[in-house]
């Protein structure tokens, strides 16, 4: 009600009850009695009793749907603690994550699930990432064509990571200025002038980073890997 009450007019907000996400201009609040209570509604792309309403907040600009069904947690979730803020995080998430890459094998790749032990339920990474698509009442993540990411650049302010899928997208580096950049290259492709490009950096403007005491991380099996800072 806090947020409600101190809305602006036409002004874009997000909200989220048990089942919906809810995205769209406020245009105001009614109150009435019902069965002798008192009921406050709120008109936010269609009405909806402020009371069933978990989390609302306002938002820099319109999202691509009015509303969309409530991600559901899994074990993964659960496993990192997002469940206990979830409601918080789907009306006011960060937004803060990019892939590049060919966006039809992308796609494929969000639909796996992850679980944690023996948990009958996972998350697919498309719960986890929530990519902005034509049905996103609210999102995560970008995800863009290395095809036409000359198009898109600079990419947003607001993106703090950013994924380089293959090598279509790994030759945008020096054009991606993210404060974290990730490349993932395809060993399997003959062609060697990403990974010599991602190289070359390195070794001309690095500062080598340890994967294992900095990050405290270690590569899984088959799986190579190096980190390294650069000035922009």
């Amino acid at each position: 009600m806090t947020v409600l009450r101190a809305a602006l007019p036409q002004g874009n907000y997000r909200a989220v009850n048990a089942n919906h996400v809810i995205s769209g201009r406020f245009q105001g609040l009614s109150e009435k009695v019902v069965r002798d209570k008192l009921r406050v509604d709120v008109t936010l792309a269609g009405q909806w009793v402020v009371d069933m309403l978990e989390a609302v907040a306002a938002t820099a600009e319109g999202d691509p749907a009015e509303r969309m069904p409530r991600p559901r947690i899994g074990s993964i979730g659960r496993m990192t603690g997002v469940d206990r803020n979830w409601a918080r995080r789907l009306v006011a998430p960060a937004a803060d994550l990019a892939i590049v890459g060919t966006k039809s094998w992308i796609s494929d790749d969000l639909e796996a699930v992850l679980a944690r032990g023996d948990d009958p339920d996972g998350d697919s990474l498309a719960t986890l990432l929530l990519p902005r698509t034509e049905k996103s009442a609210t999102w995560f993540s970008r995800i863009y064509s290395s095809s036409g990411l000359a198009d898109q650049l600079p990419l947003s302010d607001d993106v703090s990571l950013t994924i380089l899928d293959g090598q279509g997208a790994i030759r945008y580096l020096n054009d991606v200025l993210s404060p974290i950049v990730v490349c993932v290259f395809d060993r399997s492709v003959a062609d060697e002038s990403a990974a010599e490009q991602v190289v070359q950096l390195r070794n001309s403007r690095e500062e080598p980073i340890a994967l294992s005491t900095q990050l405290g991380w270690a590569p899984p099996a088959g799986v190579e890997a190096l980190g390294f800072t650069v000035a922009l």
